[in-house]
């Protein structure tokens, strides 16, 4: 099958962090090979060692696929990679690290969130769309849709979380329901 089809492979580095080195390895397919579209992503971390290993594996159809990069959240530098979804939810496949002499935690975003919203959104309430986390200021903000809102008419007010981050842990430190 391999020889039917057409790929190329890229690699570009990050940045450093902690004596490890980040990568991201982009895959490109038959004609995205021209286009320059992203089919697959991989990011790789290379220990003082010299060894490579993959954190992060992106292999989705109909995502815009981009670079890893660096960023601060709170005061502290993580690394984060963010990839839009096609529709118009504003959903995108995040995921964000923090790193200490060890190497790499995956910081969990959708553990904290889904607890902080559990303590506070009444019960017929929801959120429908994606877009809500600010990482880079500890925030989640979002308006709420009732039982039998229409996906662009949410009327259960809103919500906004705040995030502190220790050590790879996003823990919520404030939490505010706003009634419609």
């Amino acid at each position: 099958m391999h020889q039917q089809h057409r790929f190329k492979t890229e690699l570009s580095k990050v940045g450093e962090t902690h004596q490890f080195a980040v990568y991201n390895l982009f895959y490109y397919f038959d004609q995205d090979i021209e286009a320059g579209k992203i089919d697959w992503k991989s990011i790789l971390v290379r220990v003082p060692s010299g060894q490579f290993y993959e954190i992060y594996h992106l292999q989705a159809i109909g995502i815009e696929i981009g670079p890893a990069y660096f960023m601060d959240a709170g005061g502290i530098k993580i690394l984060a990679t963010s990839d839009l979804m096609g529709g118009t939810g504003f959903y995108s496949y995040e995921s964000y690290w923090w790193f200490d002499k060890d190497g790499p935690v995956r910081i969990n975003t959708d553990e904290a969130v889904s607890a902080a919203l559990a303590d506070i959104l009444p019960a017929g309430s929801e959120i429908e769309t994606g877009g809500g986390l600010d990482m880079e200021n500890l925030t989640f903000k979002s308006a709420v849709w009732k039982t039998g809102d229409a996906h662009c008419c949410p009327t259960g007010g809103g919500v906004e979380i705040k995030f502190k981050l220790d050590k790879g842990l996003l823990a919520a430190i404030e939490k505010r329901f706003f009634p419609g």
